[in-house]
C-alpha cells in the first residue's frame, strides 16, 4: 500500500484533521493509528491512516496499491 504522508505544523493539526474527516469519512473510510515506512528515508513513523472501513463500498482493486500510479 502506497499513500502520501502530510506533516501539518503544530497549530494546524486540528484543522487538517477536520477537513480530512470531512472528506474521508462519509465515503466509508476510517481513520487508524498506525507504522509506516517513510519512503525518503525508510525510518518507522507514526502516522494517521484512512482505511476503507469493512462496510464500505469499494472500486476497481489497485493492484499496484499506489493511487497515483494505478495503471502500473
Amino acid at each position: 500500500m502506497v499513500g502520501t504522508l502530510l506533516t501539518p505544523s503544530p497549530g494546524d493539526y486540528g484543522d487538517l484533521f477536520g477537513l480530512l474527516d470531512r472528506l474521508e469519512l462519509p465515503v466509508g473510510y476510517e481513520r487508524v493509528a498506525m507504522d509506516v515506512e517513510r519512503v525518503r528515508d525508510g525510518a518507522r513513523v507514526s502516522a494517521w491512516v484512512f482505511l476503507a472501513a469493512p462496510d464500505a463500498p469499494l472500486g476497481p482493486v489497485i493492484e499496484s496499491g499506489d493511487w497515483f500510479r494505478k495503471d502500473r
